[in-house]
């Protein structure tokens, strides 16, 4: 039995509108969860070579967009 894994898109979007055609690019990403792949915040933006730069660092980091370790705790 293969496990499904978790799929990175990195895409490219155009809109034409009254001020003209903008494109700008983003990544989504669909977990074997999900039904259709999901915008990934934070991966938005106009130029594709940094978008192909935070795509890269997403995959990396298998989606996960931030991290939270407690350092300390003290009780008095």
């Amino acid at each position: 039995m293969s496990k499904e894994k978790t799929q990175f898109n990195l895409v490219e979007k155009t809109e034409i509108k009254q001020d003209g055609k903008h494109t700008f690019y983003y990544t989504e990403m669909k977990t074997p969860a999900d039904a259709v792949p999901m915008f990934v915040s934070g991966s938005l933006s106009r130029h594709k070579d940094k978008a192909e730069q935070m795509f890269n660092l997403i995959v990396e980091n298998n989606g996960q967009m931030e991290s939270v370790k407690q350092l300390k705790t003290i009780f008095k």
